[in-house]
């Protein structure tokens, strides 16, 4: 009896090892499905049709996979239908659907069981228990390289005139922003569009999640990120989720990893690279290639980042490994080499040609600990883009940082930009100011280079950014005590006084600070404050600006508005009113109540006529956290 149950179970082991291996030999190779492009008929597709897949899982190796139709979704994104399928082979069955995965090849035998193309491996589900993927299919990706382009045209345009406004931006209101300087390169930032294009950033409850278990969303597109600490991969993360990427630490470029005289290139199931920034640090976005042709190269089977039209590197990549995940696994990887640029980025797919890749931005960052000497040296090249050039560089900043100085708590820094334009009319545009922060680097010190990653009046191309930044452990607030004014009790038009302030910093002795000033030569006769302020808080965004030069003007002329820097101001008693930009004075007190009540209110808005005093008096790194005002007499002689 226990021999014919032993050879029962005999039987049924070889059984499924022989059925096993005869389905892997039924499999058709890596290059025999490669050379398929014929697309299959949507009209055709029914539940249970078979086919396969492929994909780098390890190394450069492509693997064969096996699917299986589910279902067809109909106009599952705008005008595009998506196809259902399980995923069996290699270790699917325990990863599921993995990260990376994006853009793999599905090849489904058709009625007469000739293999054809479907499409993209594209979508998915977090905590699935089953690898369920959504397909998009080929036809949609192929419409991509046949849309023509229309590329930004390098020509001036008719000059427009934009208006902005920083009505709100009043450094003596009581609700005052704390750092305005910073508040006024915001703004610049939007300086070249009308109000109405302005959008705005998402929210943190808008950001995109590939972990709702309860949508199918596009397989994540890990970003591997060398060179950066988690701190700082954390600190970019919600920005990037925002672009549809998942940064995690990675490795950098992966060319040792390969034998002697291997050659990687780019093929239907092999990784592709998206990178975004190089060289002592790199940041690689890793999906997978779907189809190469004479026309071009379309990967992902969704948008990476959706922003249409736009240049990347494209690159052969590495897979290190492949990590399982309860929540949703992904490959590890990184990039070998430039092959290409990514040309588009659309709602089926990216779209790359091989060539040349695009140029990328030179960024040296040296950071250096002001109190010590100690300090390093970062040479980087980063994505020309808008939004994720500053972001990449600011991580940048924070990492060079953290290295040199404590990351949390009070700090000090002394920042210098120099932005090389490479272009005639320009000379280098060289920024120097002062930071503070209660929490270690913030946002805010690469707004100039924001500033003109977001100027829409012509597409100035800038060379090359070189930040300096020292950091000194200490805390450089400090407070005004008291204020003396030193002139006589009237003063005339044209007539120059000064004040003195006694300052009070943490932990350091009391001193005076004495500024000067001249009063208008235009001033009628009356009271005016005299106000003491920090610099920077009198830096205004101008109210128009008619193309580049005005922006390159503004900066140049920012750098005089220091933090650690005294000024004077003078405002009038009377306050008056503002609507829609025209200046109302000398109303009567009943008259401004009742506009400033009235249904038009928020085009009406109390205000004082600020005039500069002229002179700017520094406090050698100590950073005034207030105000304060004395009363002066101007009387014309008669």
């Amino acid at each position: 009896m226990k021999r014919a149950v032993t050879l029962i179970v005999c039987a049924f082991v070889f059984a499924a090892v022989f059925a096993r291996t005869a389905g892997a030999q039924d499999r058709p190779g890596v290059q025999e499905l490669q050379k398929i492009q014929t697309p299959i008929d949507l009209a055709h597709i029914s539940r249970g049709m078979k086919g396969h897949g492929l994909s780098v899982f390890e190394g450069t190796t492509i693997e064969v996979f096996d699917v299986e139709v589910v279902s067809v979704v109909k106009n599952f994104v705008p005008h595009q239908d998506e196809v259902l399928v399980l995923c069996s082979g290699w270790e699917l069955a325990n990863t599921r659907v993995i990260g990376g995965m994006s853009g793999s090849p599905i090849y489904l035998y058709d009625e007469d069981g000739e293999l054809k193309l479907l499409g993209a491996l594209a979508y998915g589900w977090s905590f699935s228990l089953k690898a369920l993927a959504g397909i998009t299919p080929i036809k949609y990706m192929i419409g991509e390289l046949e849309r023509p382009q229309a590329r930004e045209s390098q020509e001036e345009g008719p000059e427009e005139e934009y208006f902005f406004t920083t009505a709100d931006l009043d450094p003596f209101a009581d609700d005052a922003p704390g750092d305005l300087f910073t508040e006024a390169y915001a703004e610049l930032r939007n300086l070249s569009r009308p109000r109405a294009e302005i959008q705005r950033a998402p929210r943190r409850d808008e950001i995109y999640s590939a972990n709702d278990p309860m949508s199918m969303t596009p397989v994540m597109t890990p970003i591997s990120i060398s060179g950066l600490s988690q701190r700082t991969i954390d600190r970019l993360a919600p920005n990037l989720r925002s672009a549809y990427l998942e940064p995690m630490a990675g490795g950098g470029t992966s060319a040792s990893m390969l034998a002697p005289g291997e050659k990687v290139e780019l093929s239907a199931g092999s990784a592709i690279g998206v990178q975004l920034m190089k060289g002592d640090i790199e940041a690689t976005g890793i999906g997978t290639c779907t189809y190469v042709g004479d026309r071009g190269v379309l990967a992902f089977g969704h948008p990476m980042y959706g922003r249409g039209e736009y240049d990347l590197p494209m690159t052969t990549a590495y897979i290190h490994t492949t990590v399982g995940s309860i929540q949703r696994s992904f490959k590890f990887g990184s990039a070998i080499e430039q092959v290409g640029t990514i040309r588009a980025d659309r709602q089926s797919c990216i779209v790359g040609e091989f060539g040349a890749p695009p140029s990328m931005l030179p960024v040296t960052v040296r950071a250096q600990n002001g109190d010590t000497g100690v300090g390093d040296t970062f040479n980087v090249e980063v994505i020309r883009h808008k939004t994720l050039t500053s972001w990449f560089i600011e991580g940048i900043l924070y990492d060079a940082m953290s290295a040199q100085e404590q990351t949390w708590g009070p700090a000090f820094f002394r920042r210098k930009v120099t932005i090389d334009f490479g272009d005639p009319r320009f000379e280098d545009l060289v920024l120097e100011n002062v930071f503070a922060s209660s929490s270690g680097v913030e946002s805010g010190m690469l707004d100039p280079v924001t500033s003109f990653m977001f100027n829409d009046f012509e597409n100035l191309k800038i060379e090359r950014v070189t930040v300096e930044l020292t950091a000194f452990e200490r805390n450089p607030a400090c407070e005004m005590m008291r204020i003396r004014y030193n002139g006589p009790a009237t003063l005339e038009p044209g007539e120059s006084s000064s004040v003195t302030v006694t300052l009070r910093p943490e932990r350091a002795p009391r001193f005076d600070v004495t500024v000067p000033f001249m009063v208008p030569e235009d001033f009628a006769d009356g009271e005016y404050n005299l106000s003491v302020t920090r610099a920077d808080r009198l830096l205004r965004t101008p109210a128009r600006v008619l193309g580049i030069e005005d922006l390159v003007d503004f900066y140049r002329n920012a750098d005089k508005y220091q933090r650690d820097a005294l000024a004077i101001v003078f405002e009038p008693a009377d306050p008056m009113l503002d609507l829609d930009g025209n200046v109302i004075e000398q109303l009567p007190p009943s008259v401004q109540d009742t506009l400033l009540d009235s249904e038009q209110r928020s085009s009406v808005r109390q205000s004082f006529r600020m005039r500069d005093g002229g002179s700017i008096v520094s406090t050698d790194g100590w950073l005034p956290i207030n105000a304060m005002t004395v009363q002066v007499r101007v009387k014309a002689k008669d």
